[in-house]
């Protein structure tokens, strides 16, 4: 542990027999936080994955008509789109679904909340609160 942290003392303040940290030090730590960006770049995109894409497949496969989803940003979208292009290959049915884009208007508003906000002015709503 003592190895990996950084050194914010000047030498003149830092304890006797003090080890400073390295720089092979700080690129391993830097190394271990792109690493950690990375896999929560591919967990997000495979909980889109899981969450949204999936349904929407199971949906046009089921019916037999097209369906559409929105990506939450560009490059999901067009990651998304290679995906089916090979999916496809195996699996007709990936075709029925288009990804889309987000609008540049849309990324300026708040995101969509999945469920309603409930009526809090109904009498009912008063009494439960």
């Amino acid at each position: 542990m003592a190895d990996t942290a950084l050194d914010l003392q000047p030498a003149s303040h830092q304890p006797a027999g003090h080890r400073p940290a390295s720089k092979d030090t700080f690129t391993r730590l830097m190394a271990m936080l792109e690493g950690e960006t990375q896999e929560r770049v591919q967990i997000d995109l495979l909980k889109f994955m899981i969450n949204q894409v999936t349904p929407a497949i199971v949906r046009a496969m089921a019916s037999g008509k097209p369906a559409s989803i929105t990506a939450p940003d560009a490059q999901t979208a067009r990651l998304l789109r290679r995906v089916l292009a090979e999916t496809s290959v195996d699996r007709p049915t990936d075709r029925l679904l288009t990804i889309n884009a987000p609008s540049p208007a849309s990324l300026k508003t708040a995101p969509p909340t999945l469920s309603p906000q409930p009526d809090l002015s109904t009498p009912r709503a008063k009494a439960l609160t």
